[in-house]
C-alpha cells in the first residue's frame, strides 16, 4: 500500500486515528465487532474511531460532542487518511451541499445512535433506531455520500472502519 501523503479533495473522507480516550475505546469496540464478524481490516493501517467530511477550503465538518461542526482541516494534519474515489465535480458538489444542509439543520451528537452501535458492534444485537436530528461522525459521512449517489457502507448505522472495509471508497493517502 502506499503511504504517500495526499490533500483531499471536497467531499473526500478523513477517516481519523484516535488521539484521545474515547477515540481508543472506539477502536477498540470496532476491533471486537470485526472480529465477531471474522472480518480482518484489510490493510496495514490501524483501525479508524473518527471520519469528517472534507468541504474544501481548509474546512472539514464533523459530527462532535455537541453536534455538526466547520473545523479547520489542519487539526487532523497527520491523524488521518483520505478516502474517496473518482467522482465528478457534480457528485462531490452534492456530497458537500448535504454536509452543509445538514450543519444548517442543526444536528445534535447522537449518543444514543453510539449506544445502538456498541450493542451491534460488540454483541451482535440489532436494535431498531431511525434518529431524526441526531447523528454520529460516520453516519453523517454515509448520508452526505448516500446524497451523492453513493451507498458506502452496509448499512447505514456504520461505523468507521465499516466505510474503509465496505470497498466502494479507496485509501488515497495519509493526510
Amino acid at each position: 500500500m502506499d503511504y504517500a501523503w495526499t490533500e483531499p479533495k471536497p467531499g473526500d473522507l478523513l477517516l481519523c486515528y484516535a488521539d484521545s480516550l474515547l477515540g481508543e475505546v472506539i477502536e477498540e469496540v470496532e476491533e471486537i465487532g470485526l472480529i465477531r464478524q471474522g472480518i480482518r481490516p484489510p490493510r496495514g493501517l490501524q483501525i479508524y474511531s473518527h471520519v469528517a467530511v472534507y468541504v474544501g477550503d481548509g474546512y472539514v465538518i464533523e459530527a462532535l460532542g455537541n453536534g455538526l461542526v466547520k473545523s479547520p482541516v489542519s487539526k487532523y494534519f497527520g491523524k488521518a487518511d483520505v478516502w474517496s474515489r473518482d467522482v465528478d465535480d457534480t457528485t462531490r458538489a452534492r456530497i458537500v451541499g448535504q454536509a452543509y444542509r445538514m450543519l444548517e439543520a442543526g444536528y445534535k451528537y447522537g449518543y444514543w445512535d453510539l449506544f445502538v452501535q456498541f450493542m451491534w458492534l460488540v454483541f451482535g444485537l440489532r436494535i431498531p433506531w431511525n434518529s431524526k436530528h441526531s447523528i454520529i461522525c460516520s453516519v453523517f459521512a454515509y448520508d452526505c455520500w448516500f446524497a451523492g449517489g453513493y451507498k458506502i457502507a452496509v448499512r447505514r448505522n456504520c461505523a468507521p472502519e465499516d466505510i474503509a472495509i465496505f470497498g466502494v471508497l479507496h485509501y488515497q493517502g495519509r493526510f
